[in-house]
């Protein structure tokens, strides 16, 4: 099964773009405007930030399933399933960040 060589490369890329996103949003992000009320987690960068965390989870958790399974053609299912629901929620951040980032820039401007 190619599935570790397939989706490790996608987490890679997807990290690498969080990382860059994160570089780009912390240069840019504008310092006269506040943060969200509810924290600096739900601001531009917290939120690119929270998808670089998830995709470290989801590479922990990956460790962790392989390890621990009993079966291993279950536990690639349970693992593909996993980290298809990982990656979706990361792109998701990822987006909201950039698009509270550009928001945020315009409501400066």
């Amino acid at each position: 099964m190619q599935h570790p060589q397939t989706y490790a490369g996608l987490r890679t890329v997807l990290i690498g773009g969080g990382v860059a996103a994160l570089g780009f949003l912390s240069l840019h992000h504008a310092p006269q405007v506040a943060a969200p009320a509810a924290g600096s987690l739900l601001s531009a960068p917290g939120r690119v930030a929270l998808g670089i965390a998830l995709q470290v989870l989801l590479v922990v958790a990956g460790v962790l399933i392989r390890r621990r399974a009993p079966d291993p053609s279950s536990a690639a299912r349970v693992l593909l399933l996993l980290e298809l629901v990982g990656d979706g929620c990361t792109v998701l951040l990822f987006a909201l960040g950039v698009f509270g980032s550009i928001r945020q820039a315009l409501d400066s401007v």
